[in-house]
């Protein structure tokens, strides 16, 4: 079942609200809430999913409302009920759809997301242009298209201090006609290539373990779609 996670929620707060809403009346009437439904695609590993969002004093009583209707829905199918990080979470399987209900927070600030995915549709996973180093591994790659600028972000572990890792990441990147355009800051990368641009974050992995490793993010935006340049 798919859960919203912070690589993926911060993207998705770059898009705007659209007017269409799509939480039922019968959950929201009489409520103190404001709800959007969040524009663009986002997809994990070709996993396309929509977001729709509540905010205000009655998101406490909208989840409730949507977990006694989804127990009607789902008869002996039990709804998934647990709490992560500060945050309520609800989830079921349902018609082909993964949900995935999410709220925290009190008064005018709580905050209600609610992701749905259909499991029955996959898509192509567009490939990113940046060189990766050899011998990482990678998770599953976010992409999707917000405000018309397709974008992929991969996450990876790889072997070797982060000074190693950033000497060939710059040899790989000049090799593909990358160019850096302005100096790095800490250890954050910002290249470009046509009409794409990159963002290439280098963190070490805790000085306690026993080898020396590194996380790296690679986000990738283009103008029109990330299948050009």
């Amino acid at each position: 079942m798919l859960r919203l996670t912070r690589s993926i929620a911060w993207i998705i707060g770059m898009g705007a609200a659209a007017e269409a809403h799509a939480f039922e009346p019968r959950w929201t009437v009489g409520l103190d809430v404001s709800t959007e439904r969040m524009v663009g695609q986002t997809g994990v590993n070709g996993i396309l999913f929509r977001v729709e969002r509540a905010t205000g004093r009655g998101v406490p009583e909208l989840a409730q409302r949507m977990r006694i209707d989804w127990e009607r829905e789902q008869g002996e199918i039990p709804v998934l009920a647990s709490s992560e990080s500060g945050w309520s979470l609800l989830g079921r399987i349902s018609r082909g759809e993964s949900e995935v209900v999410q709220w925290r927070g009190v008064g005018d600030e709580a905050e209600l997301i609610w992701s749905i995915t259909d499991l029955r549709e996959r898509n192509d996973v567009p490939p990113g242009k940046v060189p990766r180093p050899r011998n990482c591994s990678w998770m599953p790659p976010v992409h999707g298209q917000v405000h018309g600028q397709w974008f992929l972000q991969v996450s990876g572990y790889c072997p070797g201090t982060s000074s190693a890792l950033s000497a060939e990441l710059r040899r790989l990147l000049s090799g593909s006609k990358w160019v850096e355009v302005r100096p790095a800051h800490g250890q954050i990368l910002q290249v470009l290539r046509g009409d794409r641009r990159a963002q290439i974050a280098i963190t070490p992995v805790s000085s306690h373990s026993p080898a020396a490793a590194t996380n790296v993010v690679i986000l990738e935006l283009g103008v029109n779609s990330v299948h050009s340049q």
